[in-house]
């Protein structure tokens, strides 16, 4: 049914940070959060609003902007928030089309691979191939290569509320995994980062994606971990570029603890800059991941890490458990940019 309704006054016009009762793309009704509002034409050059919505218990992947015939008349309490039945939950992610529905179906798709791959992993497993790509100006020899790089931004917009940067793509790098499918004789595309050319702020790299079907099969770790090795190799210290969906704070905080926990497993008390130094991990990142664990310890003038053994030989057997793809750092060719010059790698 549509609910348009109007608000005759400043009293019942929706406003930030109240709950309202809205209608989701599938038609559920769902209690939701007000975060911002705007005015925008219609079809018929009339001026109507716009709420920027957040489902209330539902990842924020699933914010959106609502018009006002979305939003029911009642208002839903914030201590009585509505909650949805297991049935319309699996309904939602059936029928919904935003990020988090294709997310969902690759997680159900994906655990089958992963059952398959462990079973019989010789067998399955393809060539990775990762490639770089350096835009520059827009001569006639570039632009297919700057032209290839700005539809990896758009796609990547699809995915990715916070992309931006989309057509100017020369103060960048791009870093592309294909698959090889041996039965098919073709490559497949899987991924990307990118990464700014000289980046004032320490940001190693600027935008991750991983295509729906191909998450939770540790290529994205893969990707991570291919920044820091040549963040490593540039003597530099690294950190992604904010802000950083759900998603990847969880593939970065697993990357992060792995290769902190293996810095640590020789010398378990560290200083916190020796740690990040050897991994390239900026002192942020090093204590937020391992202050979870108890490891960071203050001596007089700063932080300093004293781990345990036991909980660091117990978590890398987890990790190792779970047979995630990782880079060799001898393989990678590099060399460094030098001015008027282009960068390989």
């Amino acid at each position: 049914t549509n609910c348009a309704m109007e608000y005759p006054n400043s009293d019942t016009t929706p406003k930030q940070g109240e709950i309202f009762l809205a209608r989701m793309r599938n038609g559920i009704v769902h209690a939701a959060e007000i975060l911002e509002s705007r005015i925008v034409d219609d079809a018929i050059d009339q001026q109507t609003i716009e709420y920027f919505v957040h489902y209330l218990n539902y990842d924020h992947r699933n914010d959106e902007w609502i018009s006002i015939d979305r939003l029911l008349p009642e208002k839903g309490a914030p201590d009585k928030e509505i909650f949805i039945s297991n049935e319309q939950q699996q309904l939602q992610q059936q029928h919904s089309v935003g990020n988090g529905s294709l997310t969902s179906y690759s997680q159900k798709r994906t655990r089958k691979l992963k059952s398959r791959r462990n079973n019989n992993l010789n067998d399955d497993i393809n060539d990775l191939s990762l490639d770089s790509f350096e835009t520059a100006d827009l001569t006639r020899k570039d632009h297919k290569i700057n032209l290839y790089c700005q539809n990896l931004c758009l796609l990547a917009r699809l995915f990715l509320e916070h992309k931006v940067i989309c057509y100017n793509v020369s103060d960048f790098l791009f870093y592309v995994l294909t698959e090889f499918k041996k039965n098919e004789n073709k490559e497949r595309f899987i991924g990307y980062f990118s990464k700014e050319k000289d980046s004032t702020t320490g940001f190693n790299l600027s935008c991750l994606l991983c295509l729906p079907h191909h998450q939770r099969k540790g290529y994205g770790k893969l990707l991570i971990q291919f920044s820091y090795e040549l963040t490593k190799l540039e003597g530099t210290i690294g950190t992604p570029e904010k802000p950083i969906s759900d998603l990847g704070y969880k593939a970065y905080l697993s990357y992060w603890t792995w290769s902190l926990l293996t810095a640590l497993k020789d010398k378990p008390e560290r200083e916190v800059n020796e740690l990040s130094s050897i991994t390239g991990i900026n002192n942020e990142n090093v204590l937020e991941t391992l202050s979870s664990y108890g490891f960071v310890k203050y001596w007089r003038h700063g932080n300093y890490i004293c781990a345990s053994k036991r909980v660091i030989e117990a978590k890398l057997q987890e990790l190792s458990d779970k047979r995630f793809l990782s880079v060799d750092p001898q393989l990678i060719r590099w060399s460094p940019s030098i001015k008027g010059k282009s960068k390989k790698n």
